[in-house]
């Protein structure tokens, strides 16, 4: 499948190849495309067809593209990217009503890419016609096990976490709430996630203060805490 532009269609741009009336009714992707197109001379040669999947909705949800474009030189460039859905991820603080402490809820799960079991911050990509607040409050559900509402919610930022070879922004919220002592202690270690999708969740709690020293490697979750920790002190 490839885009090609200036074929004399109406908006500029054509699509040909397998599952190109598909593509053209994406208006994820459209919207993504504009943007790249605007900022300048930048044509989509290939979209892999075996790496990529669509939504329920027809959305393109995940494809490998090779892409051909003009540097700041004017000099002809390639380029693989990975073209995935926006992502939310929520630094989701948890506080003791009795002894004021905090802990912070994580995710442990298995991260086939990184070849190894991670501590991470709840988070999934947006789904369809989703906003951020609501795959923050569904993702806080499958994976946390508890009800969360929109007002819970504060803005942290929107990041590019691999800007060299991927177009997901990461959306980050903090969120903090008063729980008991015991609704702590029966948090830790809950098996969550969607069994249907192959999700094998467990959740886990540090105390807040102890967060610099559990080594996690995952970039979303320590750039959450960086910004939670700025807009504690603000």
């Amino acid at each position: 499948m490839e885009v090609r532009v200036g074929d004399g269609v109406d908006n500029g741009f054509i699509i040909v190849g397998d599952n190109a009336d598909k593509l053209s009714k994406s208006q994820k992707f459209w919207r993504w495309f504009h943007s790249i197109y605007d900022w300048g001379s930048i044509k989509i040669r290939r979209v892999s067809e075996k790496g990529s999947f669509w939504s329920r909705n027809g959305e393109l949800a995940f494809a490998l593209f090779l892409i051909e474009y003009l540097d700041e030189e004017k000099k002809e460039k390639s380029s693989v990217i990975f073209y995935r859905s926006d992502a939310v991820a929520v630094f989701l603080v948890l506080k003791d009503r009795d002894t004021k402490k905090k802990h912070v809820a994580l995710v442990e799960q298995i991260r086939v890419p990184a070849g190894q079991k991670l501590l991470e911050i709840p988070a999934g990509i947006v789904e369809n016609e989703e906003d951020y607040f609501k795959t923050a409050i569904r993702e806080i559900k499958e994976e946390v096990d508890i009800e969360i509402s929109q007002k819970d919610l504060k803005f942290l930022g929107r990041y590019f976490l691999s800007p060299g070879a991927c177009n997901e922004k990461v959306v980050l919220y903090s969120c903090e709430l008063d729980f008991s002592h015991q609704e702590i202690e029966l948090l830790e270690g809950r098996l969550t996630g969607l069994k249907e999708e192959g999700e094998n969740i467990r959740v886990r709690l540090f105390p807040l203060g102890l967060f610099e020293g559990l080594g996690i490697r995952d970039a979303k979750t320590v750039l959450a805490y960086a910004l939670y920790l700025r807009q504690e002190r603000e």
